[in-house]
């Protein structure tokens, strides 16, 4: 079955507070994860002022479908389809979803930078923010700072 792959942006609308939001990502993550797995997709979510950058992978149906859904889930504002495009082998294949986050932990600032940078490279060129992505979540190029689930 042939791959597909999509990046897409939007502005996160979550909790007020930071616990809050915090429960909010969880919860999608969680989901994400378990509904990813049944649907062969796999992917990344991140979170960077305030934003959401999210690849997916997998079937082009099941991209379709969970982009439709994702559409209309209110916890995302003017939500931009960033790229689409026919992939010939997965880029996130560890993880059905996974999720990295900018915080203010000082064992962070490199990961945080990395992670400003995505967020500027997102909307010049979708195919080398994948890669960072990639890069980052598996510490490619320097020590891994962070487990990711």
């Amino acid at each position: 079955m042939p791959l597909h792959r999509l990046l897409y942006t939007s502005e996160a609308r979550l909790s007020d507070n930071a616990s809050g939001a915090d429960l909010m990502v969880e919860s999608i993550v969680a989901h994400s994860q378990a509904n990813n797995e049944k649907r062969g997709l796999t992917g990344a979510l991140l979170y960077v002022r305030g934003t959401f950058i999210q690849a997916l992978e997998g079937p082009l149906d099941a991209l379709e479908n969970t982009f439709e859904r994702i559409c209309h889930d209110f916890r995302h504002a003017r939500l931009t389809l960033v790229d689409m495009s026919p992939a010939s082998e997965r880029m996130f294949e560890r993880w059905s979803m996974t999720y990295l986050a900018q915080n203010d932990e000082p064992a962070r600032l490199l990961v945080n930078r990395d992670l400003e940078e995505l967020y500027f490279t997102v909307s010049t060129n979708a195919a080398e923010a994948m890669r960072q992505m990639r890069g980052l979540l598996l510490g490619e190029g320097k020590k891994p700072a962070l487990e990711v689930v």
